[in-house]
This record gives C-alpha cells, sequence and structure tokens, in this order.
C-alpha cells in the first residue's frame, strides 16, 4: 500500500473514532491515535488511571486497528461479525487495508459494543 492511500485510510478510521472524543481521552501522534478512559478502575487487582479502549497505528502495508475491549471481554470476539473476522490478527488487532461500507459499519458497531462493554464494567 502506498503512502497516500494508508494516509487515506488512516483518516477515514480516526473519524470513526473520533466521535467519541468526549466520552474518552484521546492521545494523538503522528501515524497514531487512539482513545482511553478516564477514570480511575482496578482491573486484576492493580489501579489504572484511565484504561486503553481503542487505536489505529499505521504499518507499512496496513492500517493496525487496536480493539482493547476484547481483551477485557473475551466473550466479545463472538460478536466480532464476519466482515472482521479475516482482519483480526492476535488477540486485538484488526489488519485493515481498505475501508468498504461493510466494514466501516461493523467498526461501528464493535465501537459502540465496547463502550457499552466499558460503561457495564465502570470504566467509563
Amino acid at each position: 500500500m502506498d503512502d497516500k492511500k494508508r494516509q487515506f485510510l488512516f483518516q477515514q478510521l480516526k473519524s470513526l473514532l473520533q466521535e467519541y472524543g468526549d466520552v474518552l481521552e484521546i492521545d494523538s501522534s503522528p501515524g497514531k491515535y487512539s482513545l482511553s478512559s478516564t477514570k480511575e478502575i482496578e482491573v486484576d487487582g492493580e489501579t489504572h488511571q484511565g484504561y486503553y479502549f481503542a487505536g489505529l497505528r499505521e504499518l507499512k502495508n496496513i492500517v493496525g486497528f487496536y480493539y482493547e475491549p476484547i481483551h477485557v471481554c473475551p466473550e466479545l470476539r463472538d460478536e466480532v461479525p464476519a466482515s472482521l473476522q479475516s482482519l483480526l490478527k492476535g488477540n486485538t488487532c484488526f489488519n485493515i487495508k481498505a475501508l468498504t461500507p461493510e466494514i466501516e459499519r461493523d467498526l461501528v458497531k464493535m465501537i459502540n459494543l465496547g463502550i457499552e462493554t466499558y460503561k457495564g464494567y465502570g470504566f467509563i
């Protein structure tokens, strides 16, 4: 993937996450963008000031979409739509090469599900 296409894809995906900047804290630098909760929470006996939610990273041939709610609540893996299943690499990273309307719709669905999950856990 050439730089222009990758940067355009990054911007498209970033626009999906920016919508939640009023609920989550934004951390942004060139080629990276992430959202985290801001509440002090306890996870596995450890106290954290905020907790990572989702983020993007421009890589050589893809944009990595990192989605932490799957790690926090493994049952969410069963909710991953078919269009995203083949893009899921490792535990929490979706390797995205293009944003089709179906992938966009399903990412928004997963983001909203993650927000509700984090609210249920008291992270937000």
